[in-house]
């Protein structure tokens, strides 16, 4: 079958919630056997996920507490596109205002959906960063930031105390690509 043959028509838009972040809806939809049915969509905004390794080979990581988890986790660098910005400019951005970090060379890694309810886009992105000596600006989940050796990664994703999906795929997508040294 081709990809035509597959498309859902949407009936009817039902905004549930919407805001500058996030929109919620339970629209309705004509699948193509022609089921009317209600399907929930997330209306996320495209974001970026930057795994960056410095000059001498460490992997930067930083401790995180996001709200909506109620729990400490260790993740990459990442955050929203903002409006007129194109992901690899988010994934500077991102990095600089994350870690104090300077990104000195940054390879596109590939993109991913997150999940079938949400229409947003991840960019993953892989970084090479330089110590900048200044301070990380974000402080709404950002608690700390480390560097930590290749093994160190590994044992820190085995452990789970990596949780965030968008984390391992920049991760294991840098190390299939070879990136990571």
């Amino acid at each position: 079958m081709d990809q035509k043959s597959y498309v859902w028509e949407q009936l009817e838009e039902r905004v549930i919630f919407r805001n500058r972040f996030i929109g919620l809806r339970n629209d309705l939809v004509l699948r193509p056997d022609g089921q009317q049915i209600e399907y929930v969509v997330i209306e996320g905004r495209d974001f970026v996920t930057v795994i960056c390794q410095t000059i001498d080979g460490k992997i930067i990581l930083v401790d995180a507490y996001p709200y909506p988890w109620q729990i400490k986790t260790k993740t990459t660098v990442g955050g929203i596109i903002d409006k007129g910005e194109t992901p690899e400019e988010a994934a500077i951005r991102e990095t600089e205002e994350e870690t104090g970090y300077k990104v000195e060379n940054i390879t596109f890694l590939g993109k991913t959906k997150i999940s079938f309810l949400n229409i947003a886009w991840n960019y993953l992105y892989f970084a090479i960063v330089k110590k900048n000596n200044s301070k990380p600006i974000d402080s709404n989940e950002i608690i700390s930031v480390s560097e930590f050796s290749i093994e160190r990664v590994h044992e820190i994703i085995n452990n789970g105390d990596i949780i965030h999906s968008s984390t391992i795929n920049a991760f294991f997508l840098a190390r299939f690509y070879n990136l990571i040294k």
